[in-house]
């Protein structure tokens, strides 16, 4: 296993955060401590194409009432195999454990939803793998952990073939599908101003019917 660096993320309204922290500890931290995994913020700071604004919010310009994010730095390239062993092996169970845990104490109105980053960057080659996992209840996390693994093999096949597209090959996963082909960005803040501003035109045009 090639050497693995990991910090976590996260974004949205304060009191979900408080919930996601506690879960956190609870569920993924004593699975991740038990690793030989190096814990570590200074990769994500370091890379511009990570940086996302984080701060707590109230607005209504996004339609997750709160983001968690896992982000991991890999040191090689080894392919889906790495991508499968590090999912499978090791994060699968306790993030079913966390978001179940999130969707029981945070509860969220019916409109916002709980979203999760699986955000893997290949150091080598200078590519963060981005896999939104969009969730609107609790039933829903099963089916949508099976399908990261799926992503996992459409990234790995994807950059087999056509390299390196931009910094971020994004994938996102919700209510029973993914996009099969990436989406491609610059960075999280790109993706962070799309969704705000989808939403945004969104509500402006429920305003005007």
């Amino acid at each position: 296993m090639n050497s693995v660096t990991y910090t976590y993320f996260l974004s949205g309204q304060s009191p979900y955060m408080r919930v996601a922290i506690d879960a956190i500890g609870s569920e993924l931290d004593p699975v991740l401590v038990d690793t030989d995994w190096h814990e570590s913020s200074e990769p994500m700071k370091s890379n511009k194409a990570l940086h996302l604004d984080s701060r707590p919010t109230m607005d209504a310009g996004i339609a997750s009432g709160l983001i968690v994010g896992l982000s991991l730095f890999v040191g090689g390239w080894a392919g889906n195999k790495l991508l499968d062993e590090i999912y499978e092996e090791k994060l699968r169970g306790p993030l079913l454990r966390l978001l179940s845990k999130i969707f029981q104490k945070a509860m969220l109105p019916s409109c916002k939803r709980i979203e999760y980053q699986h955000v893997v960057t290949l150091n080598d080659i200078g590519l963060t793998v981005l896999v939104r996992l969009l969730l609107s209840n609790e039933k829903e996390i099963p089916e949508s952990l099976d399908r990261l693994a799926y992503v996992h093999k459409l990234a790995s096949d994807w950059i087999e073939k056509n390299g390196k597209c931009a910094p971020i090959h994004c994938y996102v996963i919700a209510d029973g599908r993914c996009n099969v082909e990436p989406n491609l960005y610059n960075s999280l803040a790109e993706i962070q101003r799309e969704e705000r501003g989808r939403v945004i035109r969104k509500i402006m045009g429920d305003h005007e019917t």
